[in-house]
C-alpha cells in the first residue's frame, strides 16, 4: 500500500505470481465514498498495520480501517470502515474531521495517533480513548505531532512535534522523567502490556 500523489487516495498494488509480467498485476485505489474504498477523504496522510493485520489509514478528516487487506484487489473487494467511538452516552466517528498525521501501534495493539491537536492513545479496536496528550498537560512543544514511533523491544514511544523532538513512553507510575537536553524528554518503560496503563505526562 502507498499513498497516491496529489491527494487521490491510497493505492493497493499486487504484482501477481510473476513480478515481471504486467498482465497479472492487480490494483485498487482507496478513495472516499461507498464502493470506492469508503475513506473519510482522498487526502491520505499515513498508514499503519496493527497486530491483527488490519490496516489503519490516517487522513485529513479522520481514520479508516481495512480488515481484509488481502482481498483489496480481489473481485469482491474490501471496503474500509470508520471506527465508532463510544464515550458514555455519546457515540461518533473516531477522529471525525481531525487531521491524522501519524499512527503507531504498541505491543498491546493500542494506537498512538498524532494529530494537529496533540497525541491520542486509543484502544485496540479504536472504540475508546485512553489518554490525550497536548501542550497543556505534557512537555510537547507543539500540538501538531508529525511522527510517532514505538520501540519494538522496550515499548518506548517517540513523539516528533512540529517544533522539536520529544520522547516519551509508557512507564511505571512512579518513574521520573530523565531530561537528556532541552529538546529531548525521555521516559524509561519496563513493560507495555495491555494491563500497563500509561501515566499522564503532567503527573510530575
Amino acid at each position: 500500500m502507498d499513498r497516491s500523489p496529489r491527494g487521490n487516495g491510497l493505492i493497493v498494488y499486487n504484482h501477481g505470481a510473476n513480478i515481471d509480467l504486467p498482465a497479472d498485476d492487480k490494483w485498487f485505489i482507496y478513495q472516499s465514498g461507498a464502493g470506492r474504498g469508503n475513506l473519510p477523504t482522498d487526502d491520505v496522510r499515513c498508514v499503519a498495520k496493527d497486530k491483527s493485520g488490519y490496516i489503519w489509514i490516517g487522513t485529513a478528516m479522520g481514520v479508516a480501517v481495512v480488515q481484509c487487506a488481502q482481498q483489496a484487489t480481489a473481485a469482491q473487494g474490501c471496503e474500509a470502515y470508520i471506527p465508532i467511538l463510544q464515550q458514555g452516552n455519546f457515540a461518533g466517528y473516531l477522529f471525525r474531521n481531525e487531521q491524522v498525521n501519524t499512527i503507531a501501534v504498541d505491543g498491546a495493539d493500542r494506537k498512538w495517533v498524532g494529530t494537529q491537536n496533540g497525541v491520542w492513545l486509543i484502544s485496540p479496536a479504536g472504540d475508546k480513548i485512553i489518554e490525550h496528550f497536548n501542550m497543556e498537560n505534557s512537555p510537547l512543544l507543539s500540538n501538531e505531532v508529525r511522527k510517532i514511533v514505538v520501540h519494538p523491544r522496550t515499548g518506548e514511544v517517540f513523539l516528533l512535534p512540529a517544533q522539536a523532538c520529544s520522547v516519551t513512553g509508557v512507564r511505571p507510575p512512579k518513574a521520573a522523567p530523565r531530561i537528556i537536553n532541552r529538546k529531548y524528554w525521555y521516559f524509561r518503560t519496563r513493560y507495555h502490556r495491555a494491563t500497563a496503563a500509561p501515566s499522564r505526562l503532567g503527573d510530575w
